[in-house]
C-alpha cells in the first residue's frame, strides 16, 4: 500500500470548523492538516514555540488524535533589537511565580538568548527555557542555567537512607 493511499481527508465540515478555529486562536498562517494512517500532521507558520506547542495539543484533542506530527515553523513576526529581546524574556522569567526568588541573567545576539545563573530545580530550569522560547523573535536559546544542590542539614529526606540529615 503506498503512503498515498493511506492518507485519508479530514471530514471536510468538522475540519475547515476547526481549521479556521486553529488558525485564528494560534494566528497560524498557512495552516495544512493532514491525516495519513491515523496520525493527523500539521503544517504552517507560527510566530513562537510556546505557540506551537499549545496549537498541536489543542488540535490533538479537537480533532481526536492520539499522535500529531508537528511540522509548524516557528517563524518570528518582527526582528526585535536583542537589547529588546532580553528584556522581554527578563520580563516573561519575573511574571512567573515559580520562578520568584531565582537569579536568572539573560542575554540576546541576533535573536539566540542565552540564560545563565542558578535556579532550586530542575523543573525551574526548564520553565525558563520555555519562557524564553515563549518570547516572540527568539530564534534559539541557550539553557546555561545551573540546579543548586540542597546543603546537607536542611532538614531534606536522604534518597539513600530515608532519614532526615538531622536524625543520622
Amino acid at each position: 500500500m503506498s503512503r498515498h493511499s493511506l492518507a485519508k481527508a479530514l471530514p471536510p465540515s468538522a475540519t475547515e470548523q476547526h481549521r479556521e478555529m486553529l488558525t485564528r486562536s494560534f494566528d497560524i498562517r498557512g495552516l495544512r492538516l493532514t491525516a495519513i494512517a491515523g496520525v493527523l500532521f500539521m503544517e504552517g507558520e507560527v510566530a513562537c514555540y510556546r505557540t506551537k506547542k499549545l496549537a498541536e495539543a489543542t488540535a490533538a484533542r479537537l480533532l481526536g488524535y492520539a499522535r500529531v506530527v508537528n511540522r509548524l515553523r516557528v517563524v518570528p513576526q518582527g526582528h526585535r533589537r536583542d537589547a529588546e529581546l532580553a528584556e522581554f524574556v527578563r520580563m516573561a522569567l519575573r511574571s512567573s511565580p515559580d520562578l520568584a526568588g531565582e537569579s536568572i541573567a539573560v542575554s540576546a545576539l541576533d535573536g539566540k538568548v542565552t540564560l545563565g545563573g542558578c535556579v532550586c530545580s530542575p523543573v525551574a530550569r526548564c520553565e525558563a527555557e520555555a519562557l524564553a522560547w515563549a518570547v516572540g523573535g527568539v530564534r534559539d536559546v541557550e539553557n546555561r542555567l545551573r540546579v543548586k544542590r540542597p546543603s546537607p542539614g536542611n532538614g531534606r529526606v536522604s534518597a539513600a537512607t530515608g532519614i532526615s540529615p538531622a536524625r543520622r
